[in-house]
């Protein structure tokens, strides 16, 4: 088996209020909306986020990024909170952020980046 692409899948109770939130997230609107109710927005060239309206239990995504403190400046611009844990090893730095429906979305860069 041959894998093409990875895409997380985070369900949303209110698709328009998740939408407007996940567009400011990335800045962007989604690359695709394959059926009613379902977003999508390919972040790397084989890894993607897809949301989908369903009440769900809160899932947890992990984006790596170059630079997490300055992938919060960006985000905390467009007006969503995040919060930088100082709490780790060392090894990593990570920032959380909690979308309307409490799922975590946590940005992790290696420590100095």
């Amino acid at each position: 088996m041959k894998i093409e692409n990875v895409l997380a899948h985070v369900d949303v109770s209110d698709f328009d209020r998740a939408l407007s939130w996940y567009e400011k997230l990335f800045g962007r609107a989604a690359d695709r909306n394959p059926m009613t109710g379902t977003a999508e927005w390919q972040l790397t060239e084989n890894g993607g986020l897809q949301i989908y309206q369903q009440s769900g239990v809160p899932a947890t995504v992990v984006l790596g990024v170059l630079e997490v403190d300055a992938a919060v400046e960006e985000i905390t611009g467009r007006g969503i909170a995040a919060s930088v844990d100082e709490s780790l090893s060392g090894q990593f730095r990570i920032a959380n952020l909690v979308d309307p429906d409490g799922n975590t979305i946590v940005l992790s860069s290696k420590a100095g980046g």
